[in-house]
């Protein structure tokens, strides 16, 4: 693919997707790669990048951002075929998922705007009011709340999946950009400072 930059490998892992950056809607957006023989088992075209993807709690969608396109497309991943794009916002540039909602979230980052899809009615089902700015959005192991990075502003918003509300914004050292979870805590790595947030 073009300029790859974000990997997401499938729940049963044997394949990884590989998410490119087209400039244009011609250009694959998404490489998907069989594991176990190495070998590119389709390239797939959404639109416009930068993208960005995550997969459904079921394994059974993958949400792909088309950052240029103000889109997100849906994709079949048993059928490898796309099946609905759904408008996310001037520029689409985080997703992630729920086990627990058993939603995809979409966050635009130019107005942040969080997105709420259902990922078998493939509609938007509710949208959230966050900080312009958003980069990541990361769920606990439980599925409850969901982290968003706002590396401008210097803080993480909170999302609880249950209500599709933002519940906290909380400050954090500045440049926020990666968030990883153990049962307990949620970890902030702030790229313009020298330590973790817990």
């Amino acid at each position: 693919g073009v300029k790859p930059t974000h990997l997401a490998f499938a729940p049963d892992e044997k394949a990884i997707w590989v998410a490119g950056q087209n400039g244009d809607a011609a250009s694959p957006s998404v490489t998907v790669i069989d594991v176990a023989a190495l070998t590119v088992v389709s390239s797939l075209r959404t639109g416009r990048g930068p993208h960005r993807l995550a997969f459904s709690p079921d394994g059974s969608v993958v949400a792909v951002t088309n950052g240029g396109e103000g889109t997100v497309t849906l994709i079949d991943a048993k059928d490898l075929r796309a099946i609905k794009d759904l408008e996310s916002g001037a520029s689409p540039a985080a997703v992630g998922a729920s086990s627990l909602s058993g939603a995809l979230y979409v966050g635009d980052a130019k107005t942040g705007t969080i997105f709420v899809i259902d990922p078998v009615k493939q509609q938007v089902t509710a949208r959230m009011d966050g900080k312009p700015g958003l980069t990541t959005i990361r769920f606990a192991p439980t599925g409850r709340f969901g982290f968003v990075t706002i590396p401008d502003a210097n803080v993480v918003e909170v999302i609880d999946s249950s209500n599709s509300a933002i519940v906290a914004t909380i400050d954090v050292p500045k440049t926020p950009d990666q968030i990883s979870f153990t049962e307990t805590f949620a970890y902030v790595r702030s790229a313009g400072a020298d330590h973790i947030t817990m």
